[in-house]
């Protein structure tokens, strides 16, 4: 009887362990699934997640490459254009290098205020 009991007991314990183990293989598949979703569309996931993984490499294609001629032949014939002239639309393309050394230099060119002037601390 006593027999019967402690192969009882020993068999839920094992029954226990492998369930906790199963439970443990399914949540790390779960997570390799959704770092291969992650991996597959960054786009739909934070910012932290696009910004740890590496650049994704699209190759133009001939298609993209005739639209962006289209598209700048389209632009320079907007800034020739006597009516933008007039209204002096700025139809110029960003320059993306500036704005990068802009973003990077943010902390050295903006200071943030610590303590209220003279004026804000009567006022407030």
């Amino acid at each position: 009887m006593q027999t019967v009991t402690l192969l009882k007991n020993n068999f839920k314990k094992e029954e226990s362990r492998n369930i906790d183990r199963e439970i443990a293989s399914e949540k790390k598949i779960k997570q390799l699934d959704n770092i291969k979703a992650q991996q597959l569309e960054p786009k739909l996931y934070g910012g932290n997640v696009i910004k740890n993984t590496s650049a994704i490499v699209i190759p133009d294609s001939e298609e993209t490459l005739m639209l962006v001629e289209e598209s700048r032949s389209k632009m320079l014939l907007k800034q020739k254009d006597p009516m933008m002239l007039e209204k002096k639309v700025n139809t110029t393309p960003v320059d993306y290098a500036v704005l990068n050394q802009l973003s990077q230099d943010f902390e050295s060119r903006f200071v943030p205020q610590t303590k209220l002037s003279a004026e804000q601390a009567f006022w407030s």
